[in-house]
């Protein structure tokens, strides 16, 4: 038989491994690139997020307050006597009612996150990063996910944080301003009952 020849290992062009070594820079300035958008993505959706929480930690406080105001309305009148104190009666009652409302809306659970990697995606991830193997999924992929929607008509999950939140804040300035009216309508209500006994 005869002799197996072996390819001989050749040194490689300069010119080739200068192109490597650019496109590897190129490859590590872009993945720096997405690291850095999608760190400010999960900044911008967490700051949406401390919002969305910060509006129903205040609307349990103002459904509390407005919850008491209710439930002692009605003792400030000893004998509802006239026309006036029934009236701020139901004022405050229809204002506290009001209130707990907007503080329900704030308080609501609220469905969003399309296009967010799952939990059990996110672990098996995980996992393979622990384990040495490669990850399919690039660090771009994840920042489309954050900001881009898969399909056209949708928002994406840094969209529907920001429009959650917004809805809550503006339910929770309306509780303040049913409470608002509740506290001036219920001291109205105190002091009609105060003067007229």
């Amino acid at each position: 038989m005869g002799e197996v020849r072996r390819p001989r290992w050749r040194k490689p062009s300069t010119s080739a491994s200068v192109e490597d070594g650019e496109l590897r820079r190129q490859e590590d300035e872009r993945r720096k690139d997405a690291d850095e958008i999608l760190a400010h993505a999960k900044w911008l959706y967490e700051q949406h997020d401390k919002r969305s929480e910060g509006a129903q930690t205040r609307a349990g406080a103002v459904l509390a307050f407005t919850g008491t105001l209710f439930a002692l309305a009605p003792g400030a009148i000893r004998q509802p006597t006239s026309g006036w104190e029934l009236g701020l009666l139901g004022l405050v009652l229809l204002s506290a009612l009001t209130s707990g409302f907007f503080c329900l809306q704030v308080l609501l659970p609220r469905t969003l996150m399309r296009g967010l990697p799952d939990r059990p995606g996110l672990r098996a991830l995980a996992g393979k990063f622990d384990s040495g193997q490669p990850i399919p999924i690039p660090t771009q992929q994840f920042v489309t996910d954050i900001l881009s929607t898969k399909e056209p008509d949708e928002k994406s999950p840094v969209d529907e944080a920001a429009e959650l939140a917004a809805v809550r804040v503006r339910s929770l300035q309306r509780a303040y301003i049913s409470l608002a009216f509740t506290f001036l309508v219920t001291g109205g209500l105190t002091f009609t009952a105060t003067l007229l006994h």
